[in-house]
């Protein structure tokens, strides 16, 4: 006898019945649950998300050494050529008697003319012999702001929560020295807008517009990289594979020859690799360390740790080998520009009056020849906040070595030879004789006939 029902000890057919609805009794007891999906972020017009998905099919998302005109365009990076810097200098007139540093050069004259001469000859070929050159040539023209230097930095990239370390390399990085500060009247404040939902834009009462102190002691103040550097790391940044049998692949070779000559920039002097490396040297003003937030603040993204931005004045330099020229650019960055990277799904409020989120970058022209009269031009084109306030028109001669002041681990102090001061003695006339205080170093105004350095 076969018993139309099942038992009720028995368990549940795992078969569905016939019309296709599946009764009480085949539901589980305990259903998993799904995972909770999170709700994509509006993306709004204008911002860095929104300028990718409307460049869909261009390479967009690069290291800063693969940027091209392109990413200048799309960011709005403009560049402007200011007018070349070369006053003051030297003036020579027929029958002036040769100064007293063209006939006997101290030895700082010596060190500049011969670090200069090289950088130029290309008989430095290594980057980091290069390197410590410029780092020689910076410390003895403004000895008190360019003492703290770092060779090779890596430099980190920011874009919302993600960290890109060590996306961004330049020669060399000096540092603002101690006591170095920054009162700004253009401050956004990140950490007030990092708490609004992402479907509302921030209201100008939720961004606090104020003056704020930035400390920027031990931040980076001014990067160098040169051109020729530059130029060969893109010609050997990508990597050929070896054909069969270990042989040279000529076709592979010709195609990355291509892709470098892709990212090459149609002017020189207007680089994007340039607004990238000014881009990752002023978010490191403002964020964490990302070595010591993954281990005292694990959980907390970097976007929301960073400082409150500030407008800043970012400076790279660079010479020009065929002119004999150094090339120092000055970017603009504005607060506005930096959070455009912390909320790349946003388009934040402009901070300028003309309304532009973009990157101005002002580059200038000097000459390096002669050497008179080099310290006040680079002072002049890198600005008063970086270099102190000086005389512009007050050349410096380095007639004298300064007289160095003993270590404490017994190190000499550095003397005059005693031919030489005997030789002065005769030159010197009875006022300077009576005179109980001598300069260590002597200026000239411009427009006093002198015999030029080379």
């Amino acid at each position: 006898m076969v018993c139309d029902r099942e038992p009720r000890g028995s368990p549940a057919s795992s078969s569905p019945p016939r019309d296709g609805l599946q009764t009480p009794a085949s539901t589980p007891a305990t259903t998993p649950k799904s995972p909770r999906k999170r709700r994509p972020r509006r993306v709004a017009p204008g911002s860095l998300l929104d300028v990718m998905r409307q460049n869909s099919g261009t390479s967009l998302f690069v290291r800063p050494l693969c940027w091209t005109d392109q990413h200048a365009q799309l960011l709005g990076v403009q560049f402007n050529e200011l007018p070349l810097c070369d006053t003051p200098m030297p003036v020579n007139e027929p029958g002036s008697p040769p100064s007293r540093g063209h006939m006997q050069p101290s030895q700082t004259i010596k060190t500049l003319s011969d670090t200069l001469t090289d950088i130029l000859s290309h008989k430095i070929a290594h980057p980091i012999v290069l390197s410590n050159a410029m780092r020689t040539i910076m410390s003895t023209l403004w000895p008190n702001s360019f003492r703290r230097s770092l060779l090779v930095p890596e430099l980190h990239l920011y874009f919302g929560d993600k960290v890109y370390r060590e996306v961004v390399r330049a020669q060399i990085m000096w540092n603002y020295p101690g006591g170095s500060c920054l009162v700004s009247q253009n401050s956004f404040n990140s950490s007030q807008s990092t708490q609004l939902p992402d479907s509302q834009p921030p209201s100008q009462s939720q961004q606090s517009f104020s003056s704020r102190k930035h400390t920027m002691t031990g931040q980076p103040m001014v990067c160098y990289m040169g051109k020729s550097q530059l130029a060969s790391i893109r010609r050997n940044m990508f990597r050929i594979v070896q054909g069969p049998n270990g042989q040279y692949n000529e076709p592979v070779y010709r195609l990355q020859q291509l892709r470098s000559r892709n990212i090459e920039p149609d002017n020189p002097d207007e680089d994007s690799h340039i607004a990238g490396i000014m881009l990752a040297m002023a978010q490191k003003h403002f964020y964490s360390n990302p070595r010591v937030l993954a281990v005292f603040r694990k959980g907390i993204s970097p976007a929301k740790d960073a400082k409150p931005f500030q407008d800043l004045k970012m400076r790279l330099m660079t010479h020009d080998t065929e002119r004999a020229e150094f090339i120092v650019y000055t970017g603009h960055i504005t607060a506005a520009f930096l959070e455009r990277f912390r909320r790349p799904h946003r388009t934040p409020a402009a901070t300028g009056s003309d309304g532009d989120r973009g990157l101005k970058i002002d580059y200038v022209r000097v000459p390096i020849w002669p050497i008179l009269g080099l310290r006040e031009r680079l002072g002049k084109a890198l600005g008063e906040d970086i270099v102190g306030s000086f005389d512009p028109e007050a050349m410096e001669t380095w007639e004298e070595d300064s007289v160095e002041a003993p270590h404490s681990s017994g190190g000499k102090r550095k003397r005059t030879a005693l031919g030489e001061v005997v030789n002065r003695s005769f030159e010197e006339s009875e006022d300077e004789q009576s005179s109980p205080i001598r300069g260590k170093k002597q200026c000239i105004r411009q427009g006093t006939p002198v015999q030029a350095v080379a």
